[in-house]
């Protein structure tokens, strides 16, 4: 696996993946596979707590985000190449 370069992995933090709903789907079994609880739902656009409303951040719907970000940017910076 090829690593990315460092500003291709800056921009991709500074402005996120593309969602693609293949990967999405990999993530939340690969969230499984770890016997991790998915706290949060995905809404069409992110993840959200049940529980989020108003100015109230969910912390566990927020580690869910953050883990869904590193994931799909990961995909975009390093795709599978055979």
């Amino acid at each position: 696996m090829e690593s990315p370069s460092i500003e291709a992995a800056y921009a991709m933090g500074a402005k996120g993946g593309p969602v693609v709903e293949a990967e999405r789907l990999a993530f939340e079994a690969w969230m499984r596979g770890h016997c991790w609880a998915l706290t949060a739902i995905w809404d069409g656009a992110t993840y959200r707590g049940t529980a989020e409303h108003g100015n109230y951040i969910c912390p566990h719907a927020m580690h869910i985000r953050q883990l869904w970000a590193a994931w799909r940017d990961r995909a975009v910076l390093t795709p599978n190449v055979k």
